[in-house]
């Protein structure tokens, strides 16, 4: 299951083995977002309660929460969909369709400005491929890919005949 989605749910309560989230952990998102990474991480993010971490091995949660006041927290209070890199780091697209980075090394978060998804959740889906390039798909706008390296996204648009595609720099 490494880096892979385990699943994804769009309603109702996340329902996950009793023994996998300790019993003081409240999870009540009207979207959740689950994915497995390194380490036997699993990471759980919700629309209006953050972004959770919890260790499969160790059974230890960290809660990451919007903080107004720490410019290197979640940038808002919704982990919408989650994915980590082969470097341990998540890509995040949360409540307002704005991708966060978040920095395993430093703990810090960093909003991506180059990506802007105005559509009110039209993300399906976010991974990352075998060079590194992070790759976004929504309902409406098409699919994006971010180069983390160059700080380039890619816009391959869905109405495109042509399948032609441009390309923002940022």
């Amino acid at each position: 299951y490494k880096g892979k989605v385990i699943e994804h749910i769009t309603k109702g309560p996340l329902k996950l083995p009793s023994d996998l989230i300790p019993a003081d952990v409240s999870l009540k998102p009207l979207h959740c977002h689950t994915n497995i990474g390194r380490n036997g991480n699993l990471w759980i993010g919700s629309v209006h309660n953050g972004l959770y971490k919890y260790n499969i091995y160790t059974k230890k949660v960290v809660h990451f929460v919007h903080e107004t006041a720490n410019p290197y927290s979640l940038s808002n209070k919704g982990a919408y969909y989650v994915t980590e890199d082969h470097s341990g780091n998540l890509w995040i697209i949360n409540n307002d369709n704005k991708l966060d980075y978040y920095d395993s090394s430093t703990g810090k978060f960093y909003q991506v400005p180059s990506f802007r998804n105005s559509n009110d959740y039209s993300v399906s889906q976010i991974f990352e491929d075998k060079s590194g390039n992070i790759w976004i798909a929504t309902d409406q706008d098409g699919i994006y890919t971010f180069n983390p390296f160059q700080k380039k996204i890619h816009i391959i648009n869905r109405g495109d005949k042509n399948h032609n595609s441009r390309s923002e720099e940022h």
